[in-house]
């Protein structure tokens, strides 16, 4: 609260700043530099001092990265800001389908300053329909995006692709965009978010062409069947310089984790969206991954037909993970059905304890009621977790309101309720909390 707080001061002290130069000097001179003193005597001179110190400047941009329309209203008046700025404004770029050839156009252009400032670009195939006033000739397809950049971005180091269709694409064509893709020679991250392709083999082409990979977020379709797809990972084999996996969608948690983890090095594992039928898959995974695997993520999906609790991880087998260091368990809806099943499921998991190298344990709770927070056993749930490692306990707890809560829970409620009942545990300093993001001092 005091970062945010100190953060919009900083803005409105700044732009209070600009306005007040832009008035005294107009839109063209640089509004944070004043003339110097002999600017009037000899009108050839083209220096000025800065109003602020450089540290001051460079501060308040960064502090500015994420408002990207501010950024631009301040490069355009202010060339200092500018040369620092487009490092922020360009870094991430998307490129939509109506004005990606414009975008080109510009990179292509001798004086083009920006061009070494993209680090990622974004491929949204879902943009194409919804500047339906452009002209047809304007709009490029995705895969002529990908190819084009390929020639004047290929030095980015992250992609992320959404919302198309690879099958509508000739074999043909599917070779020369896997070449084009290959010309990504720094691309360290590649992400596909609701992307359909024909089963899991373009995948592994596509990953296999680029060496520098080392995080790839799956969250794709199948064209044929879901139990085609899962036999037929069996034979393929994921590239080993992958070190963090993200997989979220129903149909790649069961078919990447199928795959043979031959020589890999994936440290990282994140699941989101995990429902009760893939939890069989998941183990086949992790047994594959047991000797490189250190950190693992699981987000449990809400939804009711397929709901997934704590207590199902007894079926996922730890005792042979001795690298595993953290242990992330997200989603857990807390009612009064699964209330009981937390503790349970913690005390059954199995885990070697002196073959474990465990450093924490993170839940990430919600809950709909004051009660329910009261219902839970905090001192029996650390005992579990004790008995079997000994690790540090960290909740991150959110709150949200469903149509069946009958309570208004709010942050300083359960703050006063978890000072309370983790009073002694909080000052064996063995448990953290973090409620709705603000961490509980």
């Amino acid at each position: 609260m005091l970062t945010q707080l100190r953060a919009t001061l900083v803005q409105r002290l700044i732009f209070s700043l600009y306005l007040e130069r832009f008035i005294q000097y107009g839109p063209f001179p640089f509004i944070l530099s004043l003339p110097p003193n002999n600017m009037i005597e000899a009108p050839h001179t083209t220096s000025r001092t800065s109003v602020l110190p450089v540290e001051i400047l460079e501060a308040i941009m960064d502090q500015l990265h994420t408002d990207l329309r501010m950024l631009g209203i301040c490069g355009l008046v202010c060339l200092e800001w500018l040369i620092r700025s487009r490092y922020h404004i360009f870094s991430a770029v998307q490129l939509s389908p109506w004005r990606a050839r414009h975008f080109f156009e510009l990179c292509r252009t001798k004086h083009c300053t920006f061009v070494n400032c993209v680090n990622c670009i974004e491929v949204d195939g879902a943009l194409a329909t919804e500047e339906i006033c452009q002209s047809d000739d304007l709009e490029l397809p995705f895969h002529n995006i990908l190819s084009m950049s390929s020639s004047f971005l290929a030095h980015i180091e992250s992609l992320r692709i959404r919302n198309v269709n690879w099958t509508l694409l000739p074999p043909s064509d599917q070779d020369q965009l896997r070449q084009r893709l290959a010309s990504f020679s720094r691309l360290r991250t590649l992400e596909f978010d609701n992307v359909t392709f024909q089963d899991l083999r373009e995948v592994v082409r596509i990953t296999s062409c680029l060496p520098p990979l080392s995080h790839i977020t799956v969250n794709i379709e199948f064209s044929k069947y879901v139990e085609h797809a899962i036999s037929s990972a069996t034979a393929l084999t994921l590239p080993s310089n992958l070190k963090v996996l993200r997989l979220g969608s129903d149909e790649a948690i069961p078919v990447l984790l199928n795959t043979t983890f031959k020589d890999s090095r994936i440290n990282r594992l994140i699941l989101d969206g995990v429902k009760l039928w893939h939890i069989e898959y998941i183990g086949c995974g992790l047994q594959s991954l047991r000797t490189v695997l250190r950190h693992l993520q699981i987000n449990f999906s809400r939804g009711e037909d397929h709901s997934v609790g704590i207590s199902d991880l007894a079926r996922l087998d730890f005792t042979h993970h001795t690298n595993l260091r953290s242990l992330h368990f997200g989603g857990i809806v807390l009612n009064h059905q699964t209330i009981s099943g937390l503790e349970r499921g913690l005390s059954h998991l199995k885990i070697q304890p002196m073959r474990c190298q465990m450093k924490e344990v993170n839940l990430g709770l919600a809950v709909e009621s004051e009660s329910l927070i009261r219902q839970i056993g905090w001192c029996s749930l650390k005992r579990a977790l004790v008995a079997k490692i000994q690790c540090r306990l960290n909740l991150d707890i959110s709150i949200y309101l469903s149509s069946a809560g009958s309570e208004l829970v709010t942050d300083e409620v359960v703050e006063n309720l978890i000072q309370t009942e983790l009073k002694g545990l909080r000052n064996n300093g063995g448990i953290g909390i973090r409620v709705n993001d603000r961490t509980i001092d």
